[in-house]
């Protein structure tokens, strides 16, 4: 098992994790150079003949055998063989044989082809559809019976809902909705159409701005703007510009902002002017509250547009601009107000409840909000008192867009030297490693792995090591239970230590 799946393989268990729905009674076995397939016990299923083999997640798998790409069934039959690639989708319940780098068709396990030749075939999304596309950029549906239930001819395909499709129109660079149901078309020529918002979506046309309804009916005209000229380039990473659409592509709690005149308001869904339009820039309502500014200075009001925290402030929390914690409201009753340069927090009155004192100021999860004194953070709770004192360099999904640092009671925290440490909510250390950084730990199904000095350990939300990988190996998970060791190139048992490999 090399390069071929490894690479793949590696990516997608650094980037999603540990996976639960690989069918584990077909482990890949490897007996000196070949693979093939054994039970949990190490009883062979089918025998070592492949230069490299996949996971089963269904009937279906890849392999690969004489330079050649195959799909394999749980009997260890060739199914197709390919010079140039195949792979198997959906859950592997089909594959996707591939002769030239351009065309696509799929097959059933019976090795009968269930679409036409096209140039790409997508995978079936939650609502049961999969993309087709022919001429190289014209894009469809099919559903799960594999029939052609909208005709290739879009640019994209985006779901609302189940029945209602934004569509990219190429020949006039336009965006309408189109119907599934019926095919037939609500709307068309948008320069852009946002996501539906409490029943209504914003749409553009030549810089103008107004919303139609689910049915694609025009009910608020598009006479308003959507930027004021307050904002900043988008080039500039580091500042406002980066809150862009950020709850104000929509209606949020029954009020949408929109901009006239070069000044922005909230209008409600009849298009009334429900608050005027005086702010240099405004965002959407969350619990009542919004951040406006005005003056070159921001601050909350309500939705009767009375003002809740004075309109004073240099800016919302920012979070260094990488993050929208700030501006999506308050947490917990909560949320993080500056001070002469300084952070603290104000109830949902205004009222300042625990002390502008820090450095940069985190929203609350869990009864418990990160804080920074400099550059070292640490967390304290709803009264301000210090629950862990400001000690680390950064703690894992600390700022992150609704991150919960802590997951069953620890956090992953790295130390100023740049090593990475497992902490319970008090602050302690419950393992006694110092892991390498760069190696992203996280806790999935009560497990996680990471290499210190260059050893891995698989270790439980309790702290306990259940496994411990020789110094130097590189190592990914399928499960809680089997990892596969890429340095052995064996899979590995971690409960039980079994190892799938002969030598």
């Amino acid at each position: 098992m090399r390069a071929f799946f490894t690479a793949a393989l590696l990516f997608s268990a650094a980037t999603t994790g540990i996976c639960q729905d690989l069918d584990t009674t077909y482990i890949p076995y490897r007996q000196g150079k070949l693979w093939g397939y054994c039970t949990s016990g190490k009883k062979i299923i089918i025998p070592p003949q492949f230069d490299e083999v996949d996971v089963f997640y269904g009937p279906l798998t890849t392999a690969k055998k004489d330079s050649q790409y195959c799909i394999i069934n749980r009997h260890g039959e060739i199914l197709h063989k390919s010079r140039n690639w195949c792979t198997t989708l959906n859950n592997g319940a089909h594959y996707i044989a591939t002769e030239n780098s351009y065309t696509e068709q799929l097959f059933g396990p019976d090795k009968q082809p269930l679409t036409k030749v096209c140039n790409k075939i997508g995978s079936f999304n939650k609502y049961g559809y999969a993309q087709i596309t022919t001429g190289y950029s014209q894009i469809g549906l099919m559903d799960r019976s594999f029939k052609e239930v909208l005709a290739p001819a879009y640019g994209s395909i985006e779901f609302f809902t189940e029945n209602l499709l934004r569509v990219y129109e190429s020949k006039t660079y336009t965006f309408g909705l189109v119907q599934l149901s019926s095919g037939r078309q609500l709307a068309t020529g948008y320069g852009s159409i946002y996501e539906p918002r409490e029943g209504l979506m914003m749409v553009a046309r030549n810089g103008a701005y107004g919303f139609i309804d689910m049915m694609g009916r025009e009910v608020i005209p598009l006479i308003y703007h959507k930027e004021t000229p307050n904002d900043v380039g988008r080039d500039e990473r580091y500042n406002e510009s980066t809150y862009e659409d950020f709850r104000y592509d929509g209606f949020y709690e029954g009020l949408a902002v929109v901009v006239k005149d070069d000044k922005a308001g909230y209008i409600d869904k009849q298009g009334r002017t429900i608050i005027p339009f005086i702010y240099e820039r405004a965002f959407g309502f969350r619990n009542d509250r919004a951040w406006v500014k005005q003056n070159g200075k921001w601050g909350i009001i309500d939705k009767k547009g009375n003002v809740v925290i004075p309109i004073t402030h240099n800016a919302p929390n920012y979070v260094y601009a990488k993050e929208l914690e700030a501006l999506d409201g308050y947490h917990e009753g909560l949320i993080a107000i500056e001070e002469d340069t300084l952070w603290g927090y104000a109830d949902t009155t205004g009222k300042m409840v625990i002390p502008a004192r820090y450095t940069r100021a985190m929203p609350f999860q869990d009864g418990r909000a990160a804080i920074y004194k400099g550059d070292l953070v640490g967390f304290i709770d709803r009264m301000g008192r210090t629950i862990i004192p400001p000690r680390y360099k950064w703690v894992e999904d600390v700022g992150s867009w609704n991150g919960i640092p802590f997951n069953d009671g620890l956090a992953i925290a790295m130390h100023p030297d740049e090593k990475w440490v497992v902490i319970d909510t008090t602050g302690k250390q419950v393992l006694p490693y110092k892991f390498s950084i760069g190696y992203n730990i996280h806790f999935e199904k009560g497990i996680a792995y990471a290499a210190a000095d260059d050893i891995t350990y698989v270790f439980n939300t309790k702290g306990k090591v259940l496994y411990t990988f020789p110094k130097g190996h590189s190592v990914f998970s399928y499960t809680t239970t089997l990892f596969f060791d890429h340095t052995d190139q064996c899979y590995v048992n971690i409960r039980t230590g079994t190892k799938y490999c002969d030598r």
